[in-house]
Protein backbone atom coordinates (compact mmCIF):
# COMPACT_ATOMS: atom_id res chain seq x y z
CA UNK A 1 0.00 0.00 0.00
CA UNK A 2 2.84 2.52 1.28
CA UNK A 3 4.61 1.74 -2.37
CA UNK A 4 1.25 2.39 -4.30
CA UNK A 5 0.97 5.70 -2.34
CA UNK A 6 4.89 6.88 -3.04
CA UNK A 7 4.53 5.88 -6.87
CA UNK A 8 1.25 7.81 -7.00
CA UNK A 9 2.69 10.64 -5.54
CA UNK A 10 6.02 10.52 -7.52
CA UNK A 11 3.72 10.71 -10.42
CA UNK A 12 1.37 13.27 -9.42
CA UNK A 13 4.59 15.67 -8.78
CA UNK A 14 6.32 14.63 -11.73
CA UNK A 15 2.92 15.46 -14.26
CA UNK A 16 2.49 18.56 -12.82
CA UNK A 17 5.06 20.99 -14.31
CA UNK A 18 4.02 19.26 -17.65
CA UNK A 19 0.59 20.20 -17.08
CA UNK A 20 1.15 23.61 -16.33
CA UNK A 21 3.20 24.09 -19.56
CA UNK A 22 1.16 22.26 -21.72
CA UNK A 23 0.08 23.98 -24.92
CA UNK A 24 -3.08 24.34 -26.93
CA UNK A 25 -2.97 22.43 -30.11
CA UNK A 26 -3.23 25.18 -32.95
CA UNK A 27 -6.83 24.77 -34.61
CA UNK A 28 -5.94 23.97 -38.05
CA UNK A 29 -9.89 23.79 -38.70
CA UNK A 30 -10.85 27.04 -39.10
CA UNK A 31 -10.14 30.59 -40.89
CA UNK A 32 -8.32 33.27 -39.09
CA UNK A 33 -8.15 37.43 -39.82
CA UNK A 34 -4.58 38.95 -38.59
CA UNK A 35 -5.93 39.60 -34.78
CA UNK A 36 -7.08 36.35 -34.38
CA UNK A 37 -4.51 34.39 -35.67
CA UNK A 38 -2.16 37.01 -33.60
CA UNK A 39 -4.70 36.04 -30.25
CA UNK A 40 -3.83 32.26 -31.50
CA UNK A 41 -0.01 31.95 -31.53
CA UNK A 42 0.29 34.22 -28.56
CA UNK A 43 0.88 31.09 -26.18
CA UNK A 44 3.48 29.79 -28.65
CA UNK A 45 5.41 33.18 -28.73
CA UNK A 46 5.09 33.40 -24.67
CA UNK A 47 6.50 29.99 -24.49
CA UNK A 48 9.62 30.69 -26.76
CA UNK A 49 9.98 34.00 -24.57
CA UNK A 50 9.93 32.19 -21.43
CA UNK A 51 12.10 28.95 -22.89
CA UNK A 52 13.44 29.41 -26.34
CA UNK A 53 14.48 25.46 -26.28
CA UNK A 54 10.52 24.46 -25.63
CA UNK A 55 10.71 22.37 -29.16
CA UNK A 56 6.95 21.32 -28.62
CA UNK A 57 6.31 25.58 -28.42
CA UNK A 58 8.26 25.92 -31.93
CA UNK A 59 5.97 22.86 -33.52
CA UNK A 60 2.99 24.39 -32.67
CA UNK A 61 4.16 27.94 -34.35
CA UNK A 62 5.40 26.39 -37.41
CA UNK A 63 1.99 24.30 -37.59
CA UNK A 64 0.13 27.97 -37.27
CA UNK A 65 2.43 29.91 -39.41
CA UNK A 66 1.96 26.42 -41.61
CA UNK A 67 -1.64 26.71 -41.61
CA UNK A 68 -1.83 30.60 -42.39
CA UNK A 69 0.18 29.79 -45.23
CA UNK A 70 -1.78 26.94 -46.69
CA UNK A 71 -4.27 29.44 -46.63
CA UNK A 72 -2.63 32.48 -48.10
CA UNK A 73 -1.84 30.38 -51.06
CA UNK A 74 -5.68 29.57 -51.70
CA UNK A 75 -6.14 33.75 -51.22
CA UNK A 76 -7.99 33.49 -47.93
CA UNK A 77 -4.85 35.00 -45.71
CA UNK A 78 -3.50 37.94 -47.65
CA UNK A 79 -2.18 38.87 -44.39
CA UNK A 80 0.20 35.78 -44.31
CA UNK A 81 2.21 36.53 -47.25
CA UNK A 82 5.42 36.40 -45.56
CA UNK A 83 5.11 32.84 -42.81
CA UNK A 84 6.73 30.75 -45.25
CA UNK A 85 10.24 31.51 -43.61
CA UNK A 86 8.49 31.28 -40.23
CA UNK A 87 6.79 28.43 -40.85
CA UNK A 88 10.06 26.80 -42.08
CA UNK A 89 12.40 28.05 -39.49
CA UNK A 90 10.07 27.10 -36.22
CA UNK A 91 9.63 23.25 -37.36
CA UNK A 92 13.74 23.74 -38.04
CA UNK A 93 13.95 24.87 -34.74
CA UNK A 94 11.65 22.48 -33.23
CA UNK A 95 13.56 19.31 -34.96
CA UNK A 96 16.93 20.67 -33.85
CA UNK A 97 15.81 20.64 -29.73
CA UNK A 98 13.48 17.34 -30.52
CA UNK A 99 13.67 15.20 -33.27
CA UNK A 100 10.07 13.93 -33.48
CA UNK A 101 8.36 12.33 -36.21
CA UNK A 102 5.16 14.85 -36.68
CA UNK A 103 7.66 17.37 -36.51
CA UNK A 104 10.01 16.07 -39.63
CA UNK A 105 6.43 15.30 -41.32
CA UNK A 106 4.91 19.04 -40.98
CA UNK A 107 8.67 20.18 -42.05
CA UNK A 108 8.75 17.95 -45.25
CA UNK A 109 4.65 19.58 -46.02
CA UNK A 110 6.65 22.89 -45.40
CA UNK A 111 9.43 21.89 -47.35
CA UNK A 112 6.93 20.99 -50.30
CA UNK A 113 5.13 24.43 -49.90
CA UNK A 114 8.21 26.34 -50.37
CA UNK A 115 9.99 24.50 -52.79
CA UNK A 116 12.86 23.69 -51.02
CA UNK A 117 13.41 20.65 -52.80
CA UNK A 118 17.05 19.82 -51.66
CA UNK A 119 16.32 20.23 -48.25
CA UNK A 120 12.94 18.11 -48.50
CA UNK A 121 15.13 15.48 -50.42
CA UNK A 122 17.60 14.99 -47.43
CA UNK A 123 14.86 15.13 -44.54
CA UNK A 124 12.92 12.56 -46.59
CA UNK A 125 16.24 10.52 -46.43
CA UNK A 126 16.23 10.64 -43.00
CA UNK A 127 12.85 10.06 -42.02
CA UNK A 128 13.36 6.89 -44.79
CA UNK A 129 16.46 5.93 -42.27
CA UNK A 130 14.30 5.82 -39.41
CA UNK A 131 11.16 2.81 -40.85
CA UNK A 132 11.88 -0.59 -40.21
CA UNK A 133 11.62 -2.64 -42.77
CA UNK A 134 8.46 -4.46 -42.63
CA UNK A 135 8.63 -8.64 -42.50
CA UNK A 136 8.06 -10.79 -45.69
CA UNK A 137 6.07 -13.77 -44.87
Amino acid sequence: MTRAVLLALTIAVLAAPAAAQALPAFDQTRFYDQPAFDRAIAPYTQAIARNANDARAHYWLGMAYLHMLRLYRFGLAPFAASFAPRAVASLEQSLRLQAAPEVMLALLDAYVLVGAWDKHNALLERVSALARPLPIR
